[in-house]
């Protein structure tokens, strides 16, 4: 069987797009996905997933850290 997947991680679609792991469970697999100027989010049975996706890694940055601002305190 291939990698678990776990949150962080960055897998790669079949036709490219690479998708950001935000939420695990037993079954399930949540994801966060950014392609050609869209983005959407994704909910999969982990079989399925693990079928349709490459794993490529951990994400060196943590999803909070994206929205965070200069100007925060």
């Amino acid at each position: 069987m291939s990698k678990e997947p776990e949150v962080g991680d960055v897998w790669k679609y079949k036709d490219g797009a690479k998708v950001y792991i935000i939420m695990v469970d037993e079954e399930t697999v949540e994801s966060f996905t950014i392609l050609g100027g869209s983005a959407w989010s994704g909910t999969f049975q982990k079989d399925e997933f693990q079928k349709q996706h490459n794993y490529l890694g951990k994400s060196k940055a943590n999803i909070d850290d994206l929205f965070k601002t200069e100007n925060e305190e």
